[in-house]
């Protein structure tokens, strides 16, 4: 499974900032098995069991989710999950924080602005590499991101609407 939502911060840090950790969701791209998405959505999808014994759900979500730039499976991380009550060990992959900062930039919405503002406020993430993953992106998603850019280098905080 990829994690493709804020929670991917995790495969790119151990002890990330509580302010890049506090979604109580998970969003989860299952490639290539419809099968398995609809079943994460029943097992742990908002008000199952799971999120009212843990308070926090999955979103199964489609690649068209995330939108990441070419190249950046070769900059993923893979953590190891483990269920507590079977021990299974699950591989997640997480898109690498710079790849994820740019899926934020281009969902942009006002909590993926606070996301990358605190990606780039505490030096873990520098507008140079923003820019190069930028040369890796199409279209609309390109000029979204550059705008975003333009207005995290005059030092504002967040895109206005």
């Amino acid at each position: 499974m990829i994690l493709v939502g804020s929670q991917a911060i995790h495969g790119s840090m151990e002890n990330p900032p509580k302010e890049l950790t506090k979604s109580n969701e998970v969003d989860l791209w299952i490639p290539n098995d419809p099968g398995r998405t609809e079943l994460v959505e029943a097992l742990f999808g908002r008000e199952s069991q799971f999120e009212i014994t843990h308070g926090y759900h999955a979103d199964a979500v489609s690649p068209d989710t995330a939108r990441l730039p070419r190249g950046w499976w070769d900059r993923h991380a893979t953590i190891i999950l483990t269920d507590e009550e079977t021990g299974e060990m699950i591989d997640a992959v997480c898109p690498d924080v710079s790849d994820l900062a740019v899926s934020k930039l281009c969902a942009g919405r006002p909590k993926d602005y606070d996301f990358v503002s605190v990606l780039l406020r505490e030096n873990l993430l520098l507008l140079d590499t923003l820019r190069e993953r930028l040369k890796e992106l199409d279209g609309q998603d390109r000029l979204k991101l550059e705008r975003s850019i333009h207005y995290f280098s005059d030092g504002r905080s967040f895109l206005p609407q």
